[in-house]
């Protein structure tokens, strides 16, 4: 038995994007190209004209040529300063309460793994199922690691896991706080 966790709006308060965009264009590490394709993604996915995992892929292509260091020290800045403390305390006791019953906990995510991963450490969770940016050679592709973490990207990855783990989906357990993961 799992129990699945989606990560923004449902583990945390909010959406852990907002912290890093917020962080990255703040503190002065938005090159001026990446600025602007965020914002027309953002536009064309707000206008209908993209879909959300088309959005994620758009997001991905902008931050092609950076140094994954870059990501990870936002990431770490953006867990101290941020997310360890908009973790919601019921996500807390849901997860405490799943693992004394000896149940698998598995986050699984469309944000990447520089925004999950020192949350999902903090909650003691190994299992993280997200959107995977492409690195080489310590620098951004611009590219994910198929497929997307969203809509059917998430539920065939929790179907692999389960796969792969020997995990009884029919028995286990999601929580989420959004439509769009109804198909999970």
């Amino acid at each position: 038995t799992a129990a699945f966790f989606d990560f923004d709006g449902t583990l945390i308060a909010g959406f852990s994007v907002a912290s890093f965009m917020q962080r990255r264009l703040l503190g002065g590490e938005m090159p001026p190209r990446e600025i602007l394709e965020q914002l027309v993604a953002a536009w064309e996915y707000s206008r209908g004209s993209a879909d959300f995992a088309a959005t994620i892929e758009r997001s991905a292509e902008s931050l092609r040529s950076t140094a994954e260091s870059v990501l990870a020290e936002a990431a770490q800045d953006v867990y101290e300063k941020d997310l360890s403390g908009n973790i919601y305390p019921e996500s807390r006791a849901l997860i405490a309460a799943h693992r004394a019953k000896g149940h698998t906990i598995v986050i699984v995510s469309s944000a990447t793994q520089y925004q999950v991963q020192h949350v999902a450490a903090e909650l003691g969770v190994e299992h993280v199922l997200c959107t995977k940016l492409e690195v080489k050679d310590g620098t951004l592709t611009g590219a994910i690691v198929p497929p997307v973490c969203f809509g059917e990207g998430k539920v065939s990855a929790a179907r692999q896991f389960a796969a792969e783990h020997g995990i009884k989906l029919e028995r286990s357990y999601f929580y989420t706080d959004g439509g769009e993961d109804i198909p999970l």
